[in-house]
């Protein structure tokens, strides 16, 4: 990994790197210190991984104190001005939250957290806000880009992996019937174009105009007047991964929702590596087995180049181990 295993200790967001690298990687020692298997790690290293995950969340949760750099970003901006991603508030959301089970916070990580929570129920500081329409059913809930905002799409309806990545931190900490409530008509798009009647393989990066493009005399967006559109690309297994995790969120949040078929899908995705072997983590966090996965797909990710394949190489060591030392996997 980066900088002899370094990584992005201590960074700040201004270019993704918390969002984008922290998050994935940090969740993926937190895993392994949840799972609690002394084939996986001794005492020893058990120490080191505490200690290491303990001042990186730290050191993430202190940027809470400050306007600047915060948690806002220059990379995706038209200029590099300092713009704030709800996307990105909400997946230092969850790991903050998914941290208290193995490191517990102090008193400023949870005020931290409750800071991030208030914020992305708000949304008035963000790039993305969410409006409602009318539609043949009576009207929709859905999250765009603000018109007139220094990002390239503004004005458009986000991707799908923007709406998912903000169901998982809406209902990962603190959740209330309005959170569910909006978490489920965000979803409805995504269940509806993606998953109704049908289980696939992989599935769009994005629906609405972003998929279908827009011209300038649709006045959809000031910075990019003509796009011509996704036209139907198919999402990355990191992005796909990110809208199954939303999905078995809010199933665990309001179980129905989401289909108990759909479920068993996703879980098959995973064992046939069509997702990422993190989602492992929406199952174990539930109390539920982690998805026994086939021999190729433990072997691709039981070694790691990038932060979110060390995410994923926690449960191919651990399926690795349990196969090893006990002759079987649980």
């Amino acid at each position: 990994m980066r900088f002899n295993g370094l990584l992005d200790f201590g960074s700040n967001n201004l270019e993704g790197r918390v969002a984008w690298s922290q998050v994935y990687y940090i969740n993926g020692l937190l895993s392994l210190l949840k799972i609690d298997d002394k084939n996986l790690v001794n005492d020893e290293i058990r120490g080191r991984l505490e200690n290491r995950v303990r001042k990186e969340i730290t050191l993430i949760a202190d940027l809470c104190n400050y306007e600047y750099p915060g948690y806002q970003v220059k990379r995706y901006s038209i200029d590099r001005e300092n713009v704030l991603f709800a996307l990105h508030l909400s997946r230092v959301l969850g790991l903050l939250g998914r941290a208290d089970s193995v490191v517990p916070g102090d008193e400023k990580i949870q005020q931290c957290k409750l800071k991030i929570k208030n914020k992305i129920r708000l949304l008035d500081k963000t790039v993305e806000e969410i409006a409602e329409r009318h539609s043949d059913n009576g009207y929709e809930v859905f999250m765009s880009y603000r018109y007139g905002y220094p990002f390239w799409a503004d004005g458009a309806n986000v991707p799908f992996n923007f709406i998912s990545g903000y169901i998982s931190g809406l209902l990962g900490f603190s959740q209330n019937k309005d959170d569910v409530d909006r978490a489920k008509k965000l979803s409805e798009k995504l269940i509806s174009e993606e998953f109704k009647d049908k289980f696939p393989k992989s599935w769009r990066y994005w629906q609405g105009r972003g998929d279908s493009g827009w011209k300038a005399a649709d006045h959809v967006s000031l910075n990019t007047p003509d796009y011509v559109g996704n036209k139907k690309a198919i999402a990355h297994i990191t992005y796909r991964t990110m809208d199954a995790y939303a999905l078995l969120k809010l199933d665990q949040a309001d179980d129905g929702v989401v289909s108990d078929d759909l479920v068993q899908h996703l879980q098959l995705l995973v064992e046939r590596g069509y997702l990422l072997p993190s989602l492992n983590e929406a199952f174990f966090d539930h109390g539920d087995d982690p998805v026994v996965m086939n021999p190729p797909v433990v072997n691709r990710y039981a070694r790691s180049a990038y932060a979110y394949e060390l995410e994923s190489q926690i449960w191919a060591l651990r399926q690795l181990a349990q196969e090893k030392y006990h002759g079987r996997v649980d």
